[in-house]
């Protein structure tokens, strides 16, 4: 019965190491703001804008966001690879402005990450989370772009980001304000791997395995008995 528990345990471990939902916190401050009026199509680039509570460039911004490294491909190229998270896997996303406490926020882990390793330069393109609300309130598009050279081996997810590593990391949110559009960029200062929690299904093989091994225990105690 201890061999089959370990044997269990060890399947369990294996499933989380390869199909994880990984968790990281950030910090930034605000490089540039752009305001678009109602459904024009110019924008002004602004020092504050009209996000609630207003912010201005050059403040701080914080939050998380999820990566689910058992995320679909959907293309696939010798440099590049497009992942989707097609089942909606719950995680963490948010932005937080420091100055007002303005916060938006997705329940769900990244819906897409691009990947691209040419040997020459490296690219990874996060979109995060996208909140949606009633017809004509606001939403918001959360991304992260990371470029550098030498920073990829191959076309798998990353599963840490130093900042100090990549030659651009920055963070964009495009905020629908219900009347007009706030495009932001942020210059990212830390990105910090905080959590790995093992999908679904592994909790799931682990608690079937228990099951199976308290049944088994229970048939041995009768037998005795």
């Amino acid at each position: 019965m201890r061999r089959i528990a370990l044997v269990l345990v060890s399947l369990f471990l294996s499933a989380s190491a390869s199909a994880e939902i990984i968790t990281f916190e950030y910090t930034g401050v605000i490089n540039t703001l752009r305001e678009t009026i109602g459904n024009g199509d110019s924008r002004a680039v602004v020092s504050s804008n009209k996000i609630p509570g207003g912010v201005r460039v050059g403040n701080d911004f914080h939050g998380t966001y999820s990566i689910d490294t058992n995320s679909a491909v959907a293309m696939s190229s010798a440099t590049t690879t497009i992942y989707y998270n097609w089942a909606g896997m719950p995680g963490t996303t948010s932005i937080t402005f420091d100055k007002s406490g303005t916060t938006a926020s997705s329940p769900y882990a990244a819906g897409r990450v691009y990947v691209s390793h040419d040997g020459t330069s490296d690219y990874v393109s996060i979109d995060a989370g996208v909140s949606y609300g009633t017809r004509d309130s606001s939403y918001q598009n959360i991304g992260f772009n990371f470029s550098g050279k030498g920073n990829l081996s191959n076309l798998a997810i990353p599963t840490s980001f130093n900042v100090a590593d990549w030659y651009s990391a920055e963070a964009t949110l495009l905020w629908n304000t219900g009347s007009g559009y706030i495009d932001m960029t942020g210059m990212l200062t830390s990105v910090n791997r905080v959590s790995a929690v093992p999908e679904p299904e592994s909790y799931a093989m682990l608690l079937a395995g228990l099951g199976l091994v308290a049944g088994i225990a229970a048939r041995r105690k009768q037998q005795r008995g």
